[in-house]
């Protein structure tokens, strides 16, 4: 089963792990450093200062992480290589950004055109300016438009992935590894929630980024034609401070939801995968 838009804003928006996660972080953790009187920054994980609930979430791997110094705050089996689903277009969009020039025209080839749900719906030949095409990555989890993208940026999926692969490489990431631009399930497809935090970190200081994950509502336009996106991550703008980042979901990932949050000029990323069930 391969990420779905409609369904995605019901399941994050419920989504009883993701919201007591970043619950956590915005009563516990900063109530904890502004009535002790101590720099978030000087915190360390401990058991003592966890809250019990966050040692039983039930999702297979979870991490908070200090987005300024990327101390680990709390982590959950954070090191074990596991699959992201459409969190994997960070590294997408991130790569495209870097390489690529926003006001590009992407056209649409027979292989993005027929790439699976969800997807933009365009057809072969049909033309975007890259920039439009990474609100629609990133907001509506289009793979039609992860596609059209890699093979825009790198000839090819497969070269595409080589270049992630590669980034990943210059920022020392050794449990991660990339196929695919849209995170659909293989096998040889995997980050760890460690690695994914820090690849969040590292994308989030490009102020393209910023902007484009942390946009509830934007407007593209497809040959001629508007068509209006929602970003699929409900916390967005009903959690203060939450900036973004993506949401993702297949059979085989679970639900997987990496965000960033900023308040009080501390910032706090979270990762969660694989997570099976709306109760703890």
């Amino acid at each position: 089963m391969n990420d779905y838009s409609g369904y995605q804003k019901h399941i994050f928006k419920y989504n009883i792990y993701t919201f007591f996660l970043l619950f956590a972080i915005s009563i516990f953790f900063l109530s904890f450093f502004v009535s002790c009187d101590i720099n978030a920054h000087t915190f360390l994980k401990t058991e003592s200062t966890i809250p019990n609930e966050l040692s039983s979430l039930h999702a297979k791997a979870a991490i908070l992480m200090d987005g300024d110094n990327q101390r680990i705050l709390f982590g959950k089996e954070e090191e074990k290589e596991l699959p992201m689903a459409s969190t994997t277009k960070i590294m997408t969009c991130l790569y495209a950004i870097e390489h690529g020039n926003l006001s590009d025209k992407v056209v649409f080839s027979k292989r993005a055109a027929s790439a699976p749900k969800v997807k933009l719906g365009a057809k072969s030949g049909s033309q975007f300016l890259l920039s439009d095409l990474l609100y629609a990555l990133m907001l509506e989890s289009y793979n039609d438009a992860a596609v059209a993208i890699a093979e825009h940026i790198g000839g090819d999926i497969p070269s595409f992935a080589e270049l992630m692969n590669k980034k990943a490489k210059e920022l020392n990431l050794k449990d991660t590894h990339f196929v695919t631009p849209h995170g659909l399930d293989d096998p040889e497809h995997y980050t760890t929630a460690y690695e994914l935090a820090k690849i969040t970190d590292y994308a989030l200081e490009n102020k393209t980024i910023a902007k484009v994950v942390s946009t509830k509502f934007y407007t593209i336009n497809i040959n001629g034609y508007p068509k209006d996106l929602s970003n699929t991550n409900e916390l967005l703008g009903n959690l203060n401070g939450v900036n973004g980042v993506k949401t993702g979901f297949t059979n085989n990932a679970g639900r997987c939801l990496v965000t960033s949050v900023d308040r009080n000029n501390f910032n706090i990323i979270t990762v969660v995968l694989q997570a099976d069930t709306k109760k703890f």
